[in-house]
């Protein structure tokens, strides 16, 4: 397993479901929040909150 999938696999499951749709699937924003069920301005902040803590993970390990 590599260290972005590591990471990525150690999100909580909200933020996990919205990033892979996001980032791997490629799906709008808008997208994204019709197939969870959850609004717009939730998604975007989750996705946000998501590539904070992956760049952070990913980042941590390159400077060890």
């Amino acid at each position: 397993e590599n260290i972005v999938e590591g990471a990525i696999g150690s999100l909580p499951d909200k933020y996990r479901e919205v990033f892979v749709l996001s980032a791997i699937q490629h799906l709008s924003y808008q997208e994204i929040a019709d197939i969870v069920g959850r609004s717009l301005a939730s998604v975007k902040t989750d996705i946000h909150r998501a590539r904070l803590a992956v760049r952070k993970q990913v980042k941590d390990y390159l400077q060890v």
